[in-house]
């Protein structure tokens, strides 16, 4: 070997010792490792907690916000409907057959107070008595003491309208005087040929039915509620209107012959009953229509394990736009109502009348009643007694529910979650912007409307 090689070969193994490749991190180098990447894991932590935070509130926010505008479309469509195919005001419809010094409910105590609308200042707090038409079950627990924590106080209103509620239709037959209807009263026998009739006895191939499915879809039509007694509305070939109540089983059908079945022998009236205003006799045809009530208001779900009046959990202070129907008595069946939108914590109503003490050429012939009328004034027009006089201006009618030309609500609902420590009041508005739950806040989101009551834009008896 030569001196040239050996020298080599000694670098290579010195370059490949032990103690030259055992060379790392110190001590120290990994602890300040370890610290700037628990720097950094926490600010990732921290950003993602507050991205994460941000997006939950928003998406709470505009649940809110989507359940609002849902429920002023189902607040639109049923305000649409009053007085379709009903009446204003049952005592005061000239078109209303009735006996002699008697009126359209013809002393049936259900039908004494039917009228298009009727309006309830604070109803959701202080149930309408029967006087004002509904007699409610009591709401429990009841909503008083979270409306009463808030500033300002909340005092939610509540409303009915009384129109089709289940159909733009009506049904063509004859009046059968031969055979009583199931409770005792008269019995329509609708015509098998009427397309109104067809599109539920038939499929949409033609191909007839189940007798017992018919039967149960046309109940639907007419009773809403099954057990439920509701009204309907008889139409003379001389175009008065004979109201009347259905039966707790409103509709039979046999597969051939299907009748509508009418409570009280005086569901409709003859000529000579009514001294020739209209009237009904044994052969001719006549048109038939169901026509419900439906009762909007602010309340909770009974029964509710969780949502008992001492829980601490906000669920006790969950309240929910809600929609019962109103039965032949007045009364709204509310054990079965629907929840149409939850969260929601106020409902405002106000409304616009004909006023019929003034000229058709006055400027002021529409009276607007805003949100914050009173009670008291409001009352005349939209929660009047239809038993007791009502004041007649001479030529130009009386103050009442069918003077109600278009009707405004105001919608209020929160986030399920409180997320705000500030309540954000502002001084002299009557509009909220915080729910308040123990002492924390929820945001809340406004939806307003206005509906045209066209089927009353007319009625100026």
């Amino acid at each position: 070997m030569t001196p040239h090689a050996a020298h080599t070969l000694r670098l290579g193994r010195a370059a490949r010792s032990p103690r030259a490749s055992a060379r790392g991190f110190t001590l120290v180098e990994l602890l300040v490792s370890l610290v700037a990447g628990l720097v950094i894991g926490l600010a990732v932590v921290t950003l993602s907690k507050s991205v994460a935070q941000q997006f939950h509130e928003e998406s709470r926010a505009n649940a809110a916000q989507a359940s609002a505008r849902l429920s002023s479309l189902r607040l639109r469509a049923d305000i649409s409907r009053a007085g379709l195919m009903g009446t204003g005001n049952i005592v005061r419809d000239p078109k209303a057959a009735h006996l002699p010094g008697g009126n359209g409910a013809k002393g049936i105590p259900g039908l004494q107070q039917l009228s298009g609308v009727r309006v309830f200042t604070g109803g959701s707090l202080i149930p309408p008595s029967q006087a004002n038409t509904l007699q409610l079950s009591v709401l429990l627990p009841s909503i008083n003491a979270g409306c009463a924590a808030q500033t300002p106080a909340l005092t939610p209103d509540s409303f009915a309208v009384w129109g089709n509620m289940t159909s733009g239709d009506e049904y063509f037959g004859t009046v059968d005087d031969t055979a009583p209807s199931a409770c005792g009263g008269k019995r329509v026998v609708l015509n098998p040929t009427d397309p109104s009739l067809l599109r539920i006895l038939r499929d949409p191939n033609g191909v007839a039915v189940p007798a017992a499915q018919a039967q149960a879809a046309l109940s639907q039509v007419f009773a809403p509620i099954a057990n439920q007694s509701f009204f309907a509305r008889v139409t003379d070939n001389k175009g008065y209107y004979h109201f009347a109540t259905t039966c707790a089983v409103p509709v039979l059908y046999n597969g051939v012959t299907a009748t509508i079945e009418l409570a009280g022998v005086n569901a409709t009236l003859t000529s000579a009953q009514t001294n020739e205003k209209g009237g009904v006799g044994g052969s001719e045809e006549i048109a038939i229509s169901p026509l419900h009530g439906v009762y909007w208001f602010i309340g909770r779900r009974v029964n509710v394990n969780l949502e008992n009046a001492g829980s601490t959990d906000q669920s006790a202070q969950k309240y929910d736009l809600m929609r019962a129907w109103v039965n032949s008595g007045g009364v709204a069946l509310v054990n079965e109502a629907e929840v149409v939108s939850e969260y929601a914590v106020d409902l405002k109503v106000g409304f616009t009348v004909d006023d019929p003490s003034q000229p058709d050429t006055s400027v002021n012939k529409s009276l607007t009643f805003p949100f914050s009328a009173t009670a008291v004034a409001k009352a005349p027009w939209a929660n009047r007694d239809l038993t007791s006089a009502v004041p007649i201006v001479p030529n130009r009618g009386s103050q009442g529910p069918h003077r109600i030309r278009s009707l405004r609500y105001r919608l209020t609902t929160r986030a399920a979650q409180t997320d705000r420590d500030d309540p954000f009041v502002v001084a002299g508005s009557d509009y909220m912007y915080r729910y308040r739950i123990n002492n924390k806040y929820a945001r809340v989101r406004v939806m307003t409307g206005e509906v045209a009551l066209v089927n009353q834009a007319r009625m100026s008896y």
